[in-house]
Protein backbone atom coordinates (compact mmCIF):
# COMPACT_ATOMS: atom_id res chain seq x y z
CA UNK A 1 0.00 0.00 0.00
CA UNK A 2 1.26 3.47 -0.87
CA UNK A 3 1.16 4.95 2.62
CA UNK A 4 3.20 2.01 4.00
CA UNK A 5 5.84 2.61 1.33
CA UNK A 6 5.97 6.30 2.28
CA UNK A 7 6.31 5.32 5.94
CA UNK A 8 9.22 2.99 5.20
CA UNK A 9 10.96 5.61 3.11
CA UNK A 10 10.52 8.17 5.85
CA UNK A 11 12.13 5.83 8.34
CA UNK A 12 15.04 5.52 5.93
CA UNK A 13 15.37 9.30 5.82
CA UNK A 14 14.32 9.60 2.18
CA UNK A 15 11.20 11.73 2.63
CA UNK A 16 10.64 15.32 3.69
CA UNK A 17 8.13 16.72 6.20
CA UNK A 18 5.59 16.88 3.40
CA UNK A 19 5.53 13.10 3.37
CA UNK A 20 4.35 13.09 6.96
CA UNK A 21 1.41 15.31 5.97
CA UNK A 22 0.54 13.01 3.09
CA UNK A 23 0.86 10.00 5.38
CA UNK A 24 -1.50 11.57 7.91
CA UNK A 25 -4.08 12.31 5.21
CA UNK A 26 -3.91 8.76 3.86
CA UNK A 27 -4.16 7.14 7.29
CA UNK A 28 -7.02 9.46 8.27
CA UNK A 29 -8.86 8.56 5.08
CA UNK A 30 -8.55 4.83 5.72
CA UNK A 31 -9.69 5.23 9.32
CA UNK A 32 -12.73 7.24 8.22
CA UNK A 33 -13.63 4.66 5.60
CA UNK A 34 -13.54 1.72 8.00
CA UNK A 35 -15.19 3.48 10.94
CA UNK A 36 -17.81 5.65 9.22
CA UNK A 37 -21.45 4.49 9.45
CA UNK A 38 -21.91 5.90 5.95
CA UNK A 39 -19.92 2.93 4.67
CA UNK A 40 -20.71 0.43 7.40
CA UNK A 41 -24.14 1.30 8.85
CA UNK A 42 -24.75 -0.79 11.96
CA UNK A 43 -28.55 -0.51 11.75
CA UNK A 44 -28.60 -2.45 8.47
CA UNK A 45 -27.68 -5.55 10.45
CA UNK A 46 -30.73 -5.32 12.68
CA UNK A 47 -33.90 -7.28 12.14
CA UNK A 48 -36.99 -5.19 11.39
CA UNK A 49 -39.06 -4.45 14.51
CA UNK A 50 -42.51 -5.98 14.79
CA UNK A 51 -45.10 -3.39 13.83
CA UNK A 52 -47.67 -2.34 16.40
CA UNK A 53 -51.14 -3.80 15.83
CA UNK A 54 -49.83 -6.22 13.16
CA UNK A 55 -51.61 -9.53 13.73
CA UNK A 56 -49.48 -12.64 14.35
CA UNK A 57 -51.13 -16.06 14.14
CA UNK A 58 -50.34 -18.64 16.82
CA UNK A 59 -52.48 -21.76 16.57
CA UNK A 60 -56.07 -20.53 17.15
CA UNK A 61 -55.02 -17.15 18.47
CA UNK A 62 -54.39 -13.79 16.90
CA UNK A 63 -51.75 -11.81 18.76
CA UNK A 64 -50.61 -8.23 18.30
CA UNK A 65 -48.37 -5.79 20.14
CA UNK A 66 -49.92 -2.54 21.36
CA UNK A 67 -46.94 -1.21 23.34
CA UNK A 68 -43.23 -1.98 23.49
CA UNK A 69 -41.10 0.52 25.42
CA UNK A 70 -37.54 0.63 26.70
CA UNK A 71 -36.13 2.48 29.69
CA UNK A 72 -32.40 3.03 29.39
CA UNK A 73 -32.16 4.10 33.04
CA UNK A 74 -33.91 0.95 34.27
CA UNK A 75 -32.27 -1.31 31.65
CA UNK A 76 -35.71 -2.81 31.15
CA UNK A 77 -38.62 -3.18 28.70
CA UNK A 78 -42.39 -3.36 29.05
CA UNK A 79 -44.48 -5.09 26.38
CA UNK A 80 -48.28 -5.31 26.09
CA UNK A 81 -49.82 -8.03 23.90
CA UNK A 82 -53.47 -8.42 22.99
CA UNK A 83 -54.85 -11.91 22.28
CA UNK A 84 -57.97 -12.85 20.34
CA UNK A 85 -58.84 -16.56 20.37
CA UNK A 86 -61.47 -18.69 18.68
CA UNK A 87 -60.84 -21.53 21.11
CA UNK A 88 -63.51 -22.30 23.73
CA UNK A 89 -60.79 -23.18 26.26
CA UNK A 90 -58.01 -20.81 27.31
CA UNK A 91 -54.67 -21.89 25.90
CA UNK A 92 -51.58 -21.74 28.07
CA UNK A 93 -48.68 -19.95 26.40
CA UNK A 94 -44.98 -20.17 27.20
CA UNK A 95 -42.39 -17.55 26.37
CA UNK A 96 -38.79 -16.39 26.55
CA UNK A 97 -36.84 -13.24 25.70
CA UNK A 98 -33.47 -13.34 23.96
CA UNK A 99 -30.90 -10.65 23.14
CA UNK A 100 -28.81 -11.27 20.03
CA UNK A 101 -25.42 -11.19 21.79
CA UNK A 102 -26.26 -11.72 25.48
CA UNK A 103 -28.62 -14.65 25.00
CA UNK A 104 -31.61 -15.34 27.24
CA UNK A 105 -32.99 -12.45 29.29
CA UNK A 106 -35.06 -12.35 32.45
CA UNK A 107 -38.71 -11.91 31.43
CA UNK A 108 -41.85 -11.97 33.59
CA UNK A 109 -45.50 -12.06 32.57
CA UNK A 110 -46.72 -9.58 35.18
CA UNK A 111 -50.30 -9.92 33.93
CA UNK A 112 -51.41 -13.00 31.99
CA UNK A 113 -55.11 -13.06 31.07
CA UNK A 114 -57.02 -14.84 28.32
CA UNK A 115 -57.14 -11.69 26.20
CA UNK A 116 -53.89 -9.90 27.11
CA UNK A 117 -50.40 -10.28 28.56
CA UNK A 118 -48.06 -7.62 29.93
CA UNK A 119 -44.38 -8.58 30.00
CA UNK A 120 -41.46 -7.07 31.89
CA UNK A 121 -37.92 -7.72 30.62
CA UNK A 122 -35.09 -6.62 32.90
CA UNK A 123 -31.31 -6.65 33.26
CA UNK A 124 -30.71 -5.71 29.63
CA UNK A 125 -27.01 -5.40 28.77
CA UNK A 126 -25.68 -1.88 28.28
CA UNK A 127 -24.88 -2.46 24.61
CA UNK A 128 -27.86 -4.54 23.57
CA UNK A 129 -28.78 -4.54 19.88
CA UNK A 130 -31.82 -6.71 19.26
CA UNK A 131 -34.40 -8.35 21.50
CA UNK A 132 -36.68 -11.17 20.43
CA UNK A 133 -39.74 -12.14 22.46
CA UNK A 134 -40.65 -15.73 21.59
CA UNK A 135 -44.11 -17.08 22.36
CA UNK A 136 -45.08 -20.76 22.05
CA UNK A 137 -48.50 -22.29 21.75
CA UNK A 138 -49.81 -24.94 24.08
CA UNK A 139 -48.55 -27.84 21.96
CA UNK A 140 -45.04 -26.29 21.74
CA UNK A 141 -44.94 -27.01 17.98
CA UNK A 142 -45.80 -23.48 16.89
CA UNK A 143 -44.06 -20.26 17.84
CA UNK A 144 -44.06 -16.58 16.92
CA UNK A 145 -41.13 -14.19 17.25
CA UNK A 146 -41.64 -10.54 18.08
CA UNK A 147 -38.71 -8.15 17.64
CA UNK A 148 -37.33 -4.75 18.51
CA UNK A 149 -33.89 -3.19 18.08
CA UNK A 150 -31.88 -0.37 19.64
CA UNK A 151 -32.53 2.01 16.73
CA UNK A 152 -36.31 1.63 16.51
CA UNK A 153 -37.50 0.85 20.03
CA UNK A 154 -39.77 3.41 21.69
CA UNK A 155 -38.05 4.98 24.68
CA UNK A 156 -40.26 5.45 27.72
CA UNK A 157 -40.88 9.02 28.90
CA UNK A 158 -41.52 7.89 32.49
CA UNK A 159 -40.60 4.93 34.65
CA UNK A 160 -41.97 1.62 33.39
CA UNK A 161 -44.72 -0.10 35.42
CA UNK A 162 -42.38 -3.02 36.08
CA UNK A 163 -44.08 -5.65 38.23
CA UNK A 164 -46.78 -3.33 39.60
CA UNK A 165 -49.94 -5.10 38.43
CA UNK A 166 -52.21 -2.04 38.65
CA UNK A 167 -49.79 0.14 36.71
CA UNK A 168 -49.35 -2.67 34.18
CA UNK A 169 -53.12 -2.89 33.67
CA UNK A 170 -53.26 0.88 33.14
CA UNK A 171 -50.30 0.60 30.76
CA UNK A 172 -52.12 -2.03 28.74
CA UNK A 173 -55.39 -0.07 28.65
CA UNK A 174 -53.55 3.05 27.49
CA UNK A 175 -52.18 0.92 24.66
CA UNK A 176 -55.73 -0.07 23.76
CA UNK A 177 -56.75 3.60 23.60
CA UNK A 178 -53.79 4.31 21.31
CA UNK A 179 -54.91 1.40 19.13
CA UNK A 180 -58.43 2.86 18.97
CA UNK A 181 -56.96 6.23 17.95
CA UNK A 182 -55.00 4.45 15.22
CA UNK A 183 -58.13 2.67 13.94
CA UNK A 184 -60.13 5.91 14.01
CA UNK A 185 -57.46 7.64 11.90
CA UNK A 186 -57.60 4.76 9.39
CA UNK A 187 -61.35 5.16 9.01
CA UNK A 188 -61.08 8.93 8.72
CA UNK A 189 -58.62 8.46 5.87
CA UNK A 190 -61.04 6.06 4.16
CA UNK A 191 -63.86 8.60 4.54
CA UNK A 192 -61.72 11.39 3.09
CA UNK A 193 -60.83 9.18 0.12
CA UNK A 194 -64.47 8.27 -0.53
CA UNK A 195 -65.59 11.89 -0.25
CA UNK A 196 -62.88 12.92 -2.71
CA UNK A 197 -64.06 10.23 -5.11
CA UNK A 198 -67.66 11.46 -4.76
CA UNK A 199 -66.61 14.99 -5.65
CA UNK A 200 -64.91 13.72 -8.81
CA UNK A 201 -67.94 11.62 -9.70
CA UNK A 202 -70.31 14.54 -9.11
CA UNK A 203 -68.23 16.75 -11.42
CA UNK A 204 -68.29 14.00 -14.05
CA UNK A 205 -72.08 13.77 -13.76
CA UNK A 206 -72.45 17.55 -14.16
CA UNK A 207 -70.20 17.57 -17.22
CA UNK A 208 -72.11 14.72 -18.85
CA UNK A 209 -75.52 16.25 -18.14
CA UNK A 210 -74.52 19.65 -19.55
CA UNK A 211 -72.91 18.25 -22.72
CA UNK A 212 -74.64 18.22 -26.13
CA UNK A 213 -74.71 14.93 -28.01
CA UNK A 214 -75.03 14.67 -31.81
CA UNK A 215 -76.64 11.21 -31.74
CA UNK A 216 -79.17 9.38 -29.62
CA UNK A 217 -76.68 6.56 -29.11
CA UNK A 218 -74.06 8.90 -27.57
CA UNK A 219 -76.70 10.48 -25.35
CA UNK A 220 -77.74 7.02 -24.17
CA UNK A 221 -74.11 6.08 -23.37
CA UNK A 222 -73.72 9.30 -21.37
CA UNK A 223 -76.93 8.55 -19.50
CA UNK A 224 -75.67 5.08 -18.61
CA UNK A 225 -72.41 6.56 -17.32
CA UNK A 226 -74.35 9.04 -15.19
CA UNK A 227 -76.41 6.19 -13.72
CA UNK A 228 -73.29 4.20 -12.83
CA UNK A 229 -71.66 7.27 -11.27
CA UNK A 230 -74.78 8.02 -9.20
CA UNK A 231 -74.90 4.39 -8.05
CA UNK A 232 -71.24 4.60 -7.05
CA UNK A 233 -71.86 7.79 -5.06
CA UNK A 234 -74.76 6.11 -3.25
CA UNK A 235 -72.58 3.10 -2.43
CA UNK A 236 -69.78 5.39 -1.18
CA UNK A 237 -72.21 7.32 1.01
CA UNK A 238 -73.40 4.07 2.58
CA UNK A 239 -69.80 3.08 3.28
CA UNK A 240 -69.09 6.53 4.74
CA UNK A 241 -72.02 6.16 7.13
CA UNK A 242 -70.80 2.71 8.18
CA UNK A 243 -67.31 4.07 8.83
CA UNK A 244 -68.69 6.97 10.87
CA UNK A 245 -70.65 4.45 12.90
CA UNK A 246 -67.45 2.48 13.55
CA UNK A 247 -65.69 5.67 14.61
CA UNK A 248 -68.51 6.39 17.05
CA UNK A 249 -68.19 2.89 18.53
CA UNK A 250 -64.41 3.26 18.88
CA UNK A 251 -64.80 6.64 20.54
CA UNK A 252 -67.30 5.16 22.98
CA UNK A 253 -64.94 2.24 23.63
CA UNK A 254 -62.07 4.63 24.36
CA UNK A 255 -64.33 6.55 26.72
CA UNK A 256 -65.14 3.33 28.61
CA UNK A 257 -61.44 2.44 28.78
CA UNK A 258 -60.60 5.90 30.11
CA UNK A 259 -63.19 5.33 32.86
CA UNK A 260 -61.60 1.95 33.68
CA UNK A 261 -58.21 3.63 33.98
CA UNK A 262 -59.58 6.24 36.38
CA UNK A 263 -61.18 3.53 38.51
CA UNK A 264 -57.94 1.55 38.63
CA UNK A 265 -55.95 4.61 39.65
CA UNK A 266 -58.51 5.57 42.28
CA UNK A 267 -58.45 2.10 43.78
CA UNK A 268 -54.69 1.76 43.95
Amino acid sequence: MEFLQIFREKLNGKKSAGSWILLAILVGGYLFFFSSQIWMPSSNEYVEPTKLYEVQILEEQQIYVTRWEYSEREKAMQIALELESKSLIDQKLSFEAVERSAGELKVTAVIEQADHIVFYIEDLPDKWKEVSLRVWGEDQDSMIRLYTNIDDVVRADDDLPGRDTVRCEVYRLEGQMEYDTYRISEREEEIASLEEENESLQKRISDLKSAKYPTEEEAQEAGDTVSRAESRIESNNTEIENLRGEIGQLEQRSGNIAQQIEELKAGS
